[in-house]
């Protein structure tokens, strides 16, 4: 147990501070994920993850690097 003054913020230690904002923190960014997925399922009619299609964030990134490629291509010539 830290003393009071001695990493210690009204009782409770620095590092359990540190741990809950990086929590919390996380939860944000999950929450932000799943987000874009469940718009990713309802603009492309596809399920997250199907045993035919395989994931559907693969999918979408796929897509838009060949986007990218061909935007660069055409940017170039």
């Amino acid at each position: 147990m830290s003393k009071p003054g001695l990493g210690s913020v009204n009782g409770g230690s620095v590092n359990s501070i540190t741990d809950s904002r990086h929590k919390r923190f996380m939860d944000v960014q999950a929450n932000t994920f799943a987000f874009g997925v469940i718009l990713l399922e309802l603009i492309s009619g596809r399920a997250s993850v199907s045993k035919d299609t395989g994931d559907l964030v693969d999918w979408v990134s796929g897509l838009l690097w060949l986007s990218f490629a061909h935007l660069l291509t055409l940017y170039w010539h």
